[in-house]
């Protein structure tokens, strides 16, 4: 079964794949060069405020985020079990490229938990935020619950100024 879906998916010429092994490598140059760039990349300093007033913005970024996390696990999960079995020896057409596999499947494992560590990452991120917003429209309740009060407070006191005057 898993030879037959790997001989769909794959081409071989003569033993080999058709397609230059040193592709394979360049998804940990990529994600590594990413990783560097990060911390280089500008940081706008937000205050918390800043945060909650273009709440909506950050949370949508951080959804969109994690969709695309969410996106390149459903693409990656099937793929483990199936190196992890040609690794094993238990797909005979993969004989020949069994250490390339395992090199692949390193690679694969390595991409899975900087996957986790960014996922991870954007649900602290999220709900760190989401406190945040929490936080200041409790803040906020509260500013309006004083300022009814005050409201409460001067209509009961211009009421009875008017009734003791007669308007009323």
């Amino acid at each position: 079964m898993i030879a037959a879906k790997l001989s769909t998916a794959s081409r071989w010429i003569a033993g080999r794949p058709a397609y230059p092994t040193r592709d394979i490598h360049t998804a940990m140059p990529c994600t590594a060069s990413t990783a560097r760039d990060f911390p280089t990349r500008p940081r706008p300093q937000l205050s918390p405020t800043d945060l909650c007033l273009g709440g909506g913005e950050f949370t949508e970024d951080i959804y969109s985020l994690k969709r695309e996390v969410l996106e390149f696990r459903a693409a990656q999960d099937p793929l483990v079990p199936v190196l992890e079995e040609i690794v094993k020896g238990q797909v005979e057409l993969c004989t020949v490229a069994r250490e390339h596999f395992r090199d692949v499947l390193d690679h694969l494992l390595r991409v899975d938990a900087q996957v986790d560590e960014h996922n991870e990452l954007l649900t602290s991120a999220l709900s760190a935020h989401l406190a945040l917003v929490s936080r200041e429209h409790s803040t906020a309740a509260m500013q309006q619950n004083a300022d009814m009060r005050k409201m409460v407070i001067a209509v009961i006191i211009v009421h009875r100024l008017l009734r003791k005057s007669g308007w009323l």
